[in-house]
């Protein structure tokens, strides 16, 4: 579903905050905002635009962290050449995707030398709207393991894990998926980092592999974090490129 791309790259973008050593000291609170506008295809062979957003809220004590991600979809130029997925949906629609609420655990610090390792839990709602008649995916759960390297100048991340889909009305809702991400951040100056990721996803009968790539260079501040990225789908059935921009701040 459309409203998966924006949540990987939230997760992509904290992966990378935790690469570049930006995340937030314990006992802080993060906010963050993502916009994303994206060009391509929800249904073929029509495409149409995409815009999405996602307001998030972290929470990072000593022993674990804590964060729920609220995302808004707006999807314009539905066309009745396109079958719409529910009756009466033309021209444009909106409304908020799946609430989804994350907890990671480290297992092990990112002494030097040595690899950060973390459990992660997700969960999403399932309530979310389904904007211009697509669902959201329904409800599901994911566990992985996030990693994180020193390689010299740069740091890589990355995670792999097993994924538990949604349970919309005809689908079996145990199905299961493998899915990871694999990226690399490199400090070129004080308050200036670039970087990027590709997300991957196992085929499930009925929703097709996930192949994403993403760019994107950050400028940090004292507890202020802007970061511009890039994206292009490398599967035929997403967004064929994307952009945005993402604000975050700690107190």
């Amino acid at each position: 579903m459309r409203s998966a791309s924006l949540l990987l790259l939230c997760a992509g973008l904290a992966g990378a905050a935790a690469a570049a050593g930006t995340g937030p000291r314990a006992d802080r609170v993060e906010v963050h905002v993502t916009n994303e506008v994206s060009t391509g295809s929800l249904d073929q062979p029509s495409g149409v635009p995409v815009r999405q957003a996602a307001l998030g809220l972290r929470y990072r004590a000593e022993a674990w962290t804590v964060q729920v991600d609220l995302p808004w979809r707006q999807v314009a130029g539905l066309r009745d050449a396109a079958p719409p997925r529910r009756p009466g949906i033309r021209g444009a629609d909106e409304g908020t995707g799946d609430a989804r609420l994350k907890l990671l655990v480290p297992l092990r610090d990112a002494d030097p030398g040595t690899t950060r390792v973390d459990l992660v839990l997700r969960a999403k709602s399932g309530a979310g709207h389904a904007v211009g008649g697509f669902e959201t995916g329904g409800a599901g759960q994911s566990v992985r393991l996030e990693l994180l390297r020193p390689a010299g100048a740069w740091k890589l991340f990355g995670d792999a894990g097993w994924r538990r889909a949604g349970n919309l009305p005809g689908r079996d809702a145990g199905r299961h998926a493998l899915d990871g991400e694999l990226g690399a951040a490199r400090r070129l100056a004080a308050g200036v980092e670039v970087g990027g990721f590709l997300d991957l996803r196992q085929h499930l009968p009925g929703e097709p592999a996930v192949r994403d790539a993403t760019l994107y260079a950050a400028l940090d501040g004292v507890e202020r974090r802007w970061l511009v990225h890039v994206g292009r789908s490398l599967a035929p059935t997403r967004p064929d490129t994307r952009a945005g921009l993402t604000y975050r701040a700690s107190f």
